[in-house]
């Protein structure tokens, strides 16, 4: 097994399965735009306001972390870890390699509480999935920075020209 760093076996099946996340993660976005203001006063009233970007800027960098993010944690979780644990307990199956691996992807997200546990613990699981019928981290990578990026999608409306004052 490698640290997943190769390209997928099958670029059709990548394709097919990526732009399927992608499209759907999209319509999500676009239905929940209409509820943005409202997401951003839930997220200010938890003490997560400087976590939002308010003017242009912030928001390109905010996509780039979104981007960034989800290449680095599937770096981390699918390709070292999964290596790793595969190198040290190799009679471990790799059904339970993704199970183990996403719930270590999944206690990593504590801060969000027992909801961001579980719901991070089932994209673990759907990454670990990516990974092991691709054999690359390149599909899990770009649906996991792409559902990052869901946040920018349903955030963009409400976006002030300058930061207000706080």
């Amino acid at each position: 097994m490698s640290l997943g760093l190769i390209a997928p076996r099958s670029w059709w099946m990548s394709v097919c399965l990526g732009g399927g996340f992608i499209s759907y993660f999209v319509y999500v976005a676009i239905r929940q735009r209409r509820k943005g203001q409202e997401l951003r006063d839930r997220v200010r009233a938890r003490g997560g306001a400087l976590m939002l970007p308010d003017t242009m800027g912030e928001l390109r960098w905010f996509a780039i972390m979104c981007i960034a993010s989800g290449i680095a944690e599937e770096s981390v979780y699918r390709g070292f870890l999964f290596f790793y644990i595969s190198l040290y307990f190799p009679h471990i199956k790799t059904p339970e390699l993704v199970l183990l691996t996403s719930l270590v992807f999944g206690i990593g997200h504590a801060y969000q509480g027992w909801g961001g546990i579980a719901s991070t613990t089932v994209s673990g699981l759907i990454f670990g999935t990516l990974y092991v019928m691709s054999g690359s981290l390149l599909l899990p990578a770009v649906v996991h920075s792409a559902g990052n990026l869901q946040g920018v999608l349903i955030l963009w409306p409400q976006l002030d020209v300058e930061p207000s004052p706080a």
